[in-house]
């Protein structure tokens, strides 16, 4: 979903950036909804992923920070939320998740993590891999030349990770419509936004008013709750899927 007002956007980002990093970056690319479909302005993050290479130093951080920071009002979303990785981090087909710094600008969630006190973010992991997929480019090479293809074995690793952290911590339409963009995944071996997940999944599965009721809610028209027993249900279903796929890869 790449429109004028992300275009702009990322018109504006990438003068701050380089203003920044100048030789240092590689490249910046938008990944999450922007990029597989499902942004809703003013609700959604702008998810992005910064490039860098050798001719990056820490001292950095902070500008890179502060820019980020400064481009959250001309931003079409509820926030940025991004991570700078260097490229042997890019080209290492998910093995490696160490980053430089993680910025969020979401008011209800603003934050800057320096990668030195981290240890990883598995998250990478799918975003690296969305990234040479999907990405929007708003400086750098082609995200094929940048992102190697990444070990489907550690994407449903991930993908079942991150469905038992949405059981324990997220909400029930995060839960519900990850479990469906897993399944779109499984079949397709592709990856795709919560909304296309749910549209696909809703004739599939034996769970329509439960995907009904969770697409509604991330179109803003409903209330968010915990996740009930028929979603813990039916994203256990998915996480046995992932888990069966999982073996199946181990084993060959």
């Amino acid at each position: 979903m790449e429109d004028h007002t992300i275009a702009d956007f990322g018109d504006a980002l990438r003068e701050r950036l380089t203003h920044v990093m100048g030789r240092a970056l590689v490249g910046a690319y938008l990944h999450g909804s922007a990029a597989l479909g499902g942004f809703q302005p003013g609700a959604s993050d702008l998810d992005l992923l910064v490039v860098v290479n050798g001719r990056w130093h820490p001292d950095m951080r902070e500008g890179v920070a502060r820019s980020l920071q400064r481009s959250h009002g001309s931003s079409p979303g509820r926030g940025i939320e991004a991570s700078v990785i260097r490229d042997e981090v890019a080209q290492s087909g998910g093995r490696r998740t160490d980053f430089e710094v993680h910025v969020t600008t979401d008011p209800a969630d603003r934050k800057v993590v320096t990668g030195a006190l981290a240890s990883g973010d598995p998250d990478l992991i799918l975003h690296m891999a969305v990234c040479r997929q999907s990405a929007i480019t708003v400086l750098g090479p082609d995200p094929l030349v940048v992102f190697a293809e990444v070990d489907p074995t550690l994407v449903v690793g991930q993908m079942i990770e991150e469905l038992t952290w949405a059981l324990a911590q997220g909400s029930e339409a995060y839960a519900v419509l990850n479990a469906c963009r897993a399944r779109f995944y499984l079949e397709h071996r592709m990856f795709c936004s919560k909304l296309e997940g749910g549209r696909w999944a809703r004739n599939r599965f034996d769970a329509v008013a439960l995907i009904d009721r969770s697409l509604a809610t991330l179109e803003g028209d409903g209330d968010d709750q915990p996740p009930s027993q028929l979603c813990r249900a039916f994203v256990e279903r998915a996480i046995s899927a992932l888990i069966a796929e999982l073996d199946n890869r181990r084993s060959d």
